[in-house]
């Protein structure tokens, strides 16, 4: 089948589409929130017959390499997302000394700067920050937090 501009289209029914899963996903075929991600980047307005091979397998083996899970935040993290929206350092960019200096003193002398700058990773997982530089974070606005955040990352030998 051709698109009419020499690129080659790949028609898909349901059970190849159920075959390329099982095939990518392995043993996390029942993963339902790996499977619906991966379901809904094959699917397209005219289904999955419009879609071009190339995309159809980056696509599938793009999905059976996520590692989907919500990252959930410690009290401290919490505390430190307050602190700096109270202080007004929202949308602002930060160093993790800055940040720090943000906290209570009794708070400050309990933690030193590399353990701010995990809390603010932690954040920016979270979707409540983002990085801004390699030593420095933007807490969002309240309302603005991403639900959602996809972090792509090589593998480690």
């Amino acid at each position: 089948m051709s698109d009419g501009t020499g690129a080659s289209l790949v028609a898909l029914d349901h059970e190849d589409a159920e075959a390329i899963w099982e095939a990518w996903a392995g043993p996390r075929a029942d993963d339902i929130l790996a499977r619906a991600a991966f379901d809904r980047a094959l699917r397209v307005a005219t289904g999955l017959e419009d879609l071009d091979r190339e995309i159809i397998i980056a696509a599938a083996g793009l999905v059976a390499s996520m590692d989907i899970r919500p990252v959930r935040l410690g009290r401290h993290e919490r505390r430190l997302a307050e602190r700096l929206h109270d202080a007004g350092l929202a949308e602002v960019p930060l160093t993790a000394g800055r940040a720090r200096r943000a906290l209570p003193k009794g708070s400050r002398r309990k933690v030193d700067r590399d353990q701010v700058a995990e809390a603010l990773d932690r954040l920016v997982a979270a979707g409540l920050a983002d990085r801004h530089g390699e030593d420095e974070w933007v807490l969002r606005a309240q309302g603005s937090e991403a639900w959602v955040r996809l972090s792509l990352r090589g593998t480690e030998n």
